[in-house]
């Protein structure tokens, strides 16, 4: 067999499978995905509906903006699946949801709206020049830490707020995340949400 038969035959040279819903999937690729979803996205929700309320949004602004995150994360997550052939999930961040909460009210929406765009902008310039790993080689793990925690903290404190009024609630879901954390420790965070 020559050289060149044998690189037409190798695996990397083979052409790209078609795309096949029902080949492509299995009960624990939809159930991974499954719990993907409901962690990644559930768990933020929460917190916009917060920043939207501390910012005096109207209902109707509040419905519209988790309406675009959502449909964006979704054609997003979709999109760069298929194309990549890997799971790809888009999410918002929880520590930016966070911070949201607490910077929102001070600062007009249409100055927000500004200031989402100009990060898009800046994040988009940041991923595409490769810039990425070397500004996050720059700042310590500490001040990540840091900063994370400080942003969280005032989350963390908002239970021992609610479990004032609501006992029962909060001690339903704090027993649940113990139980089936010790039963199946990889739906504890799924099922505690469900609460």
């Amino acid at each position: 067999m020559s050289p060149s038969s044998s690189s037409e035959l190798s695996p990397a040279a083979a052409p790209p499978r078609r795309f096949n819903p029902i080949a492509d999937t299995s009960l624990s690729t939809l159930v991974a995905g499954f719990v993907a979803m409901m962690t990644g996205y559930t768990s933020s929700l929460v917190l916009m509906f917060q920043a939207g309320q501390a910012a005096y949004l109207s209902s109707a602004q509040i419905s519209s903006w988790i309406w675009a995150l959502s449909i964006g994360m979704a054609v997003c997550t979709i999109g760069l699946s298929l194309r990549f052939r890997a799971p790809i999930v888009i999410a918002w961040s929880t520590p930016g949801a966070a911070l949201l909460v607490s910077s929102l009210p001070h600062v007009a929406y249409a100055q927000a709206i500004g200031a989402f765009i100009v990060c898009a902008a800046l994040l988009t310039v940041v991923g595409l020049t490769g810039w990425f790993d070397t500004l996050m080689k720059k700042i310590p793990a500490a001040i990540a830490s840091a900063l994370l925690a400080g942003i969280l903290f005032e989350i963390g404190i908002e239970i021992f707020r609610a479990a004032q009024f609501q006992t029962a609630l909060v001690l339903t879901m704090f027993f649940t995340y113990l139980i089936v954390k010790r039963l199946t420790p990889r739906y504890a965070i799924p099922t505690t949400s469900w609460c």
